[in-house]
């Protein structure tokens, strides 16, 4: 998967390759939404971006922790999902 396969979500896409590209990245960022807009895709690019080996285009989807994000199986990427929270 790749930025480019997650639809509508522009604003928050880039605001997120703004941050990567200067190298401003928060220690946490929280997604918020429905279920099925686009969370985790976002998270997982995000993820691999921030870890990613690669010089050039981030993420790569080449180097291990690209592969190890993807599959679930990197030791430092942990998913917090938070269902069923009061809405006011």
């Amino acid at each position: 998967m790749a930025w480019s396969s997650i639809r509508g979500q522009d604003l928050a896409v880039r605001m997120l390759q703004s941050h990567l590209a200067q190298q401003r990245v928060s220690p946490a960022y929280l997604l918020a939404g429905p279920s099925g807009v686009g969370k985790k895709p976002i998270a997982r690019e995000f993820a691999k971006a921030v870890n990613c080996l690669s010089e050039a285009s981030r993420p790569c989807d080449a180097c291990p922790p690209c592969g190890q994000i993807q599959r679930g199986t990197h030791p430092d990427v942990h998913w917090l999902l938070l269902r069923g929270l009061p809405s006011n």
